[in-house]
């Protein structure tokens, strides 16, 4: 009789844990579409299309709230992005030189029904070269990371004394065009500019390159396809010598 009513109870457990085990699934799939959905609602919707992001109008996202440790932990951290060379980077919360990197939430665009288009800006701390820098990430309705990639970026130095400018930029702006496509424009420059040289006769304008071994000017397309995924269709080098700061 005790071995009967201890294979009942046994049988009772397995039941139990087995109808408990579909609850527990359910509560954890909503539990991190809940979380991804309060992800998302961090991000204003921008209604009027954007042309593109460069100068004119980067630090119109700048002051945005920074993002939680939660949320970076979660939905960024270790998560990878196409630079400006193509190559692919994990984003993280130091950069290689032990700076932290203060990432903000920015907008959402509306480029497909089929996946959330999120970007972010990042702001590196006590780097004073640095401007700007924004990324495109691409999630599912699930919340699943599908593709980044660096959208627009800007650091440059001036420094001016009495008689010399020395000005460096690397910066990137882009534009969206239709069908989901992307043009960047990339630009590493050095130049020096050494002015006010005061002659006898005349005031003249001496002008010395930097280092233009390192320097860059490049232009490329990118399609979104149709899974979120960025995709380089073209690239092309262009005369480093008539890139501008």
């Amino acid at each position: 009789m005790t071995r009967q009513i201890t294979f009942l109870i046994i049988l009772l457990l397995i039941m139990v844990t087995a109808c408990n085990k579909p609850s527990l699934q359910s509560e954890k799939e909503d539990s991190i579409a809940t979380s991804f959905e309060e992800w998302v609602m961090q991000f204003p919707t921008q209604d009027a299309v954007i042309e593109g992001i460069n100068q004119e109008n980067a630090l119109d996202f700048s002051e945005s709230p920074e993002i939680e440790s939660v949320y970076f932990q979660s939905f960024l951290e270790g998560k990878s992005y196409l630079n400006e060379q193509a190559e692919k980077i994990a984003f993280a919360k130091k950069t290689i030189d032990n700076q932290e990197i203060t990432y903000r939430v920015a907008i959402k665009i509306s480029l497909s029904s089929q996946f959330h288009s999120l970007i972010i800006s990042a702001n590196t701390e006590g780097d004073p070269t640095h401007e700007w820098a924004y990324y495109l990430l691409n999630y599912t309705k699930e919340g699943t990371y599908i593709d980044g990639i660096l959208l627009s970026y800007r650091n440059s130095y001036q420094s001016k004394e009495a008689t010399t400018t020395i000005m460096q930029s690397e910066y990137r702006y882009v534009s969206f065009l239709p069908k989901n496509q992307l043009h960047f424009t990339d630009v590493n420059y050095d130049n020096t500019l050494q002015s006010n040289v005061l002659a006898e006769e005349k005031n003249t304008m001496l002008t010395s390159t930097g280092d233009k071994e390192v320097g860059y000017f490049r232009e490329s397309w990118y399609e979104i396809v149709q899974n979120g995924a960025f995709k380089l269709l073209k690239q092309v080098e262009r005369n480093k010598n008539e890139a501008r700061p």
